[in-house]
């Protein structure tokens, strides 16, 4: 117990220090972690940018994307850790981006694997032959598995005759299984329901078609970016379930959207 309390490899830390010290050093080992946020918010690119911190950190990540296309993806994590706006960085040819590659190289330890599957066709069995593939044919296992996102998967099962909500709350208890399976993390996100799309006061009841999902997660992170919030790129990141730390903190973090980058603002009001 006392290797489990002081062993930084049963968390992945997202590079944001204030959410952090909220989930008691990270992402941690066999969990589910959801985003919360209103549709076109922002999911995939808080999504993108923790793993492209964590790259930096020296871990492996694989992304799996079931919305936007690997290139796309692939284009954000690029301006992330080249540090240069996407627009940029679509007028580089291709000697200028291999030395781009080669300055960050050095610093990137990890390695950022991106696969894309169709919408709605994707389910845990699905994922759990590609970590079989990767692990066999390239030697190479993630630290994190980052799903974009789990209100596009379907069950390992499904049934014609379920509800939405059922096949949701079963979808991620299969996505947290792998978690345990591999002892890794596992981040998604769901969407807000149509009341939740412009609160400031988000909570679990504020979730997309299935309440379910709510209580299988382990950590729920509310992302509420308002208009007002909106014109500054800041979010408020509400924790509204945590099974690591204390439930209801709130932390402030920045969003550069033309280079797809976090920014912790610490205990800026």
């Amino acid at each position: 117990m006392a290797e489990f309390f002081h062993s930084a490899s049963n968390y992945v830390p997202s590079g944001i220090a204030g959410l952090d010290k909220i989930l008691g050093g990270g992402f941690h080992a066999k969990s589910l972690s959801l985003f919360m946020l209103p549709t076109n918010r922002g999911k995939s690119a808080i999504k993108g940018a923790i793993g492209a911190n964590m790259v930096m950190q020296g871990k492996n990540v694989l992304y799996i994307t079931l919305e936007m296309s690997e290139e796309m993806i692939g284009h954000r994590i690029m301006s992330n850790i080249f540090d240069v706006q996407l627009d940029n960085l679509k007028t580089f040819h291709s000697t200028t981006l291999q030395k781009q590659f080669e300055k960050v190289a050095n610093m990137c330890a990890g390695r950022f694997k991106i696969k894309e599957y169709p919408t709605g066709d994707m389910n845990s069995n699905k994922i759990r032959r590609l970590l079989k593939e990767l692990e066999n044919k390239q030697d190479w296992k993630p630290d994190i598995l980052f799903v974009d996102y789990l209100g596009l998967m379907k069950t390992n099962s499904a049934r014609k005759s379920s509800a939405k909500h059922e096949d949701l709350k079963t979808v991620s208890e299969e996505l947290r299984d792998i978690g345990m399976e591999y002892d890794i993390p596992i981040v998604s996100s769901m969407q807000t329901n149509r009341e939740g799309y412009d609160s400031a006061d988000l909570d679990l009841a504020d979730m997309s078609e299935s309440f379910g999902v709510a209580m299988t997660a382990d950590v729920t992170i509310a992302g509420i970016m308002n208009e007002e919030l909106k014109l500054i790129n800041q979010y408020i990141w509400r924790i509204i379930k945590n099974r690591f730390g204390q439930n209801q903190q709130e932390i402030n973090v920045g969003m550069n959207f033309a280079k797809m980058k976090l920014e912790d603002l610490g205990d800026m009001p």
